[in-house]
């Protein structure tokens, strides 16, 4: 039976997260987590001692740096209904040419060989920009986008009601969306920095209901 990996009393009761680690390394966002009081479990998808997401956690993070073509086949079923009945999906890393990388059907496209220019942000007065409200830090363009080279890649597809926090100049890098009950996050930003992760962290479990 998989046990979390550290649980404070920070919160209570805690925000429930399951850190997926088949496709990147999930260690220092999972450190994050705990150090805000969730109840972390870090595992691959196949060590799940049960498919009933819902029953077991607040929070799906799959960080996919290592292997973003790969999602679409990750993402698909359970994690659907996860989002479908109420869950939070964040889908992190994401680079390269991907179809149906998040509940919702969005897709990853790759950027051009010459770049796509520094990351912009367009949702300037969203919380995961601005800290408000989740205790957070006010971030710039730089915290998401220290290399100045537009992340990984660009988002289409995303569903209706879709907000776009962060772009290029070819297209969306960070995009939000509700999904049935619950909430997609997906990001295509390359290494930002320890304060962008904290907020988003801070962010998601703002919207477990």
């Amino acid at each position: 039976v998989l046990q979390p990996v550290g649980i404070t009393s920070a919160q209570s009761p805690p925000v429930r997260a399951l850190v997926l680690t088949d496709l990147g390394d999930g260690a220092g966002i999972s450190a994050i987590m705990e150090t805000e009081g969730w109840a972390v479990t870090e595992c691959e998808l196949l060590d799940l001692a049960s498919s009933d997401l819902m029953s077991q956690f607040d929070v799906v993070w799959i960080p996919a740096e290592r292997n973003s073509e790969s999602l679409h086949s990750l993402v698909g079923g359970e994690f659907v209904d996860f989002a479908l009945y109420g869950g939070v999906v964040v889908v992190t890393g994401v680079e390269g040419f991907s179809l149906d990388i998040a509940p919702g059907g969005v897709d990853a496209e790759a950027l051009a060989a010459g770049g796509a220019g520094a990351v912009n942000i367009t949702a300037v007065d969203h919380d995961v920009i601005t800290g408000d409200s989740i205790g957070g830090y006010y971030l710039t363009e730089t915290d998401l986008d220290p290399t100045g080279g537009g992340g990984q890649g660009t988002l289409s597809d995303a569903p209706e009601g879709a907000i776009i926090i962060a772009q290029n100049d070819e297209g969306p890098v960070v995009v939000e969306y509700p999904y049935g009950d619950g909430h997609v996050f997906t990001a295509t930003l390359t290494d930002p920095v320890d304060a962008s992760t904290r907020n988003l962290v801070l962010y998601a479990g703002s919207l477990v209901q």
